[in-house]
């Protein structure tokens, strides 16, 4: 069975940046754990959340990555590295490490070429 759920979403309240944290717990086959990630498209999004996956030993077995004009919406269907679901201490350091990786990331190319030069 699937349970649903709905990603957490924090916006700064200006129009700017929001945050999704992972939909979590969503398993599917008993095994798989759908993460959901909703926020402002920047440059280097993409590879950011894959650092935090890799650094918290997730297992990715599908991703659905989108952007609809300045917005990304990426899904990923996660375990661990022996494909069991992630457990809740293990949820928790990937929110941790996902909000971290890509809570600095300059929003368009000019802000990274400034971040860059600084």
């Amino acid at each position: 069975d699937v349970a649903e759920s709905e990603p957490d979403i924090e916006e700064d309240g200006n129009g700017g940046r929001c945050h999704a944290v992972p939909q979590l717990p969503r398993v599917l086959h008993r095994t798989l754990v759908q993460l959901g990630l909703l926020c402002a498209d920047r440059p280097g999004l993409l590879a950011h959340v894959a650092r935090a996956l890799r650094s918290c030993g997730v297992r990715v077995h599908d991703a659905r990555i989108a952007t609809f004009g300045e917005r990304a919406e990426d899904f990923f269907l996660l375990s661990d590295e022996h494909d069991r679901p992630l457990d809740l201490a293990c949820q928790d350091r990937l929110r941790i490490a996902i909000l971290n990786e890509i809570e600095d990331l300059p929003r368009d190319s000019a802000s990274a070429a400034a971040a860059a030069s600084a």
